[in-house]
């Protein structure tokens, strides 16, 4: 489990024992199962849920279903024809429009002559941002640090950016245009190892940024005072950030002659207003209730009215918090094994809750619906289709669509109304043949030609790496594209851009800018697209914020000879 030779013979082992549909275990198989159980325990400190190792050894998972050619055609025809039905449909944007032309000119003339059709609703405009994907062959280096970014995402405006650091900083940019200036970094309360995820909440008046890390803490602190700035005309240069003054206030255009005792008296500010930001910090406990105070948060979001906050742990339990009340709404306990991601799946509504799991499954819930006392609530509904854990879950806000990562190296589009009720409580999981470890080893199978026996997810998307750590996938914006893309991070230090046939029509390479060579600084962990300019910021474990913008391709620049 350890290493990659450990993982191929735990793959041929279960190879071998395909066809063979006995009840029973040997005394060899159970070994191997008690063994596999203590690598776990060494590995992540705590034991294997039991119910899955028993369904283990009664023979109760279900094969992988192994593709054919034929198939695999079978299904980029069917993917093809769901692209055309979802682009058709008017839920992914305007219809699509055969005469529109890429050329960013040519559409500005079409919608001119086209202007009484336009006047006539939606569907005969034409739609000038839907093909402006950020293409930049040449992405520009915004800023870096010494530490890994582990999240980063816009304000609902547009008008900020924040990246997250392994080095308890928040950093928040103005973003003026496709300019980026940094305003200042945000000290945070210091957790275990990392700052696992942050969420802004979606008034533009009161906004307030919450923060998790592997602890069973939810820090809370107001970004009023970050909004008070000037937009800065062009981008600052790039400065190196130091790790001594990581926690600070930063300072981009500094004078390197000033003296020392400048230095000093600066020095001695920035800790001061370091200490007060902290000091502001609200502090969501989820541990009141759980006498081993001993599990971590993964994911953390706002609902849409900012009523509330949901998080998902690793103690399996999905968390509902009223900020109003000051709290604690819901425990939800109804996956048997880490929650990596949680989401509200309407933005116009804080009562549907999405969950994906390092149990292989996607859960939706209504905390409307009140929760039975057993130990394992049922869901609403489950997303069923992933042969390895959920790292990531993002929701259209709809109410419908949604998109999820998996660890089993596929993205999938999932449509609410299509997914299985939960009846048994556990989804009829499928448990993976393969025992791996996906931060350091390479996932042993082929995602090509694998496929969940019940897969009732909308469409695949395949070619991203999700390695390392939990790599996120979004929808793109509503405002410019209609959601009609999917783009991911990867572990090989590239944004891939999918549009809805699961054809990848962009590859933007981050690692471009890399300044060494080990696949762990390429790790590009989330990326973010601007809710209105053709712009995506992607962030990386080297420390590199990476900006891509769109270049229209289409026009040449012709040299003018002087007469």
């Amino acid at each position: 489990m350890g290493n990659t030779e450990s993982g191929r013979e735990d793959e041929s082992h279960t190879e071998d024992g395909e066809g063979e549909e006995s009840d029973e275990v040997d005394e060899g198989e159970l070994s191997r199962l008690q063994a596999l159980a203590i690598q776990y325990a060494l590995l992540h400190g705590r034991l294997p849920n039991f119910g899955n190792l028993n369904r283990l050894r009664a023979g109760s998972t279900p094969k992988p279903k192994q593709l054919t050619p034929e198939e695999e055609a079978e299904i980029r025809k069917k993917n093809v024809q769901t692209r055309r039905d979802l682009l058709h449909s008017g839920d992914f944007g305007p219809r699509p429009n055969k005469t529109i032309k890429k050329n960013v000119a040519l559409q500005l003339r079409e919608r001119e002559l086209n202007g009484c059709a336009a006047s006539r609703g939606a569907s005969g405009r034409v739609p000038l941002a839907q093909n402006l994907i950020p293409n930049s062959t040449r992405p520009t280096l915004v800023d870096k640090y010494e530490s890994a970014v582990y999240s980063s995402f816009f304000s609902q405006d547009g008008s900020l950016f924040f990246t997250t650091c392994k080095d308890w900083t928040v950093n928040c940019y103005s973003v003026y245009q496709e300019k980026l200036s940094i305003k200042r970094s945000i000290p945070v309360v210091r957790g275990q190892w990392t700052l696992t995820d942050a969420t802004l909440s979606h008034s533009n008046t009161n906004r307030f940024l919450a923060y998790s890390s592997i602890h069973p803490v939810i820090h809370m602190i107001p970004v009023d005072t970050l909004q008070n700035y000037e937009p800065e005309p062009e981008e600052m240069p790039v400065k190196k950030r130091s790790k001594k003054n990581s926690n600070s206030t930063l300072e981009f255009n500094q004078d390197e002659s000033e003296s020392s005792e400048s230095e000093s008296e600066e020095n001695q500010m920035q800790e001061d207003e370091s200490t007060t930001a902290i000091d502001t910090h609200k502090v969501i406990d989820l541990s009141r209730d759980n006498l081993t105070n001993s599990f971590g948060i993964w994911s953390v979001k706002f609902s849409a009215d900012d009523k509330f906050l949901v998080a998902g742990s690793s103690d399996e339990c999905v968390y509902i918090y009223d900020i109003e009340r000051q709290s604690l709404l819901q425990t939800i306990s109804g996956h048997s094994d880490h929650i990596n991601s949680v989401a509200f799946l309407d933005s116009s509504s804080s009562d549907l809750i999405i969950s994906g799991s390092d149990d292989n499954l996607i859960k939706i819930w209504d905390k409307r619906v009140p929760l039975a006392g057993a130990a394992n609530h049922k869901a609403s509904a489950v997303c069923i289709g992933h042969t390895e854990g959920i790292t990531y879950v993002d929701s259209k806000g709809d109410g419908r669509y949604l998109i999820s990562n998996g660890k089993d190296q596929k993205a999938k589009l999932w449509d609410v109304r299509k997914c299985s009720k939960d009846e048994n409580g556990n989804g009829d999981n499928y448990f993976s043949r393969f025992h791996w470890d996906y931060r350091r080893m390479n996932y042993p199978g082929n995602p090509r030609v694998e496929r969940h026996p019940k897969d009732n997810s909308v469409v695949t998307f395949i070619g991203h790496k999700v390695l390392r750590t939990l790599i996120r996938v979004k929808f793109s914006p509503e405002w410019s594209t209609g959601q009609r893309y999917v783009y991911s991070g990867s572990s090989d230090g590239v944004v891939y851009v999918y549009d809805l046939s699961g054809e990848c029509v962009a590859e933007l390479k981050a690692r471009s800018l890399s300044e060494g060579n080990s696949e762990w600084n390429y790790v590009v962990r989330e990326a973010s697209w601007h809710p209105f300019y053709p712009m995506m910021i992607a962030t990386s474990w080297e420390g590199h914020v990476t900006k891509f913008v769109y270049e229209d391709k289409g026009s040449r620049k012709r040299k003018m000879d002087v007469v």
